[in-house]
């Protein structure tokens, strides 16, 4: 049903979708401004816009499909989850920085960061 209002439904066309209170506010594009745009563009098979819209998200997208697709895979099978080391903190600090600096680099008002923004 969530990918059906996003095939169906343009977020630039209707104002049911949240819009981005730091661009609202300040004129800074965050890390997740474009993402909605992204996946309506994903969803309509328009890849390179997609890519256009949001490249952090886009590129993130195959690792939260391999994550889904896992424990998906284990709930079908009613397989337990394969113990492993708990996530390291390494981890989480690393999503955080990529965040956080590509959330500044898209805003740098010089090529090619300039190409980031939605």
């Amino acid at each position: 049903a969530f990918l059906t209002i996003f095939f169906v439904f343009d977020p630039t066309q209707h104002n049911f979708f949240p819009r981005c209170w730091l661009h609202k506010s300040t004129g800074f594009h965050c890390p997740g401004c474009g993402g909605q745009r992204a996946l309506h563009a994903l969803v309509n098979g328009d890849v390179p816009r997609a890519f256009g819209h949001n490249f952090f998200i886009m590129a993130a997208l195959p690792f939260f499909g391999w994550r889904f697709g896992r424990k998906l895979w284990w709930r079908i099978k009613k397989v337990p989850p394969q113990l492993t080391q708990p996530q390291k903190p390494i981890m989480t600090l690393t999503v955080v920085v990529a965040v956080i600096v590509f959330g500044i680099i898209r805003n740098l008002p010089m090529e090619p960061f300039s190409l980031l923004a939605p």
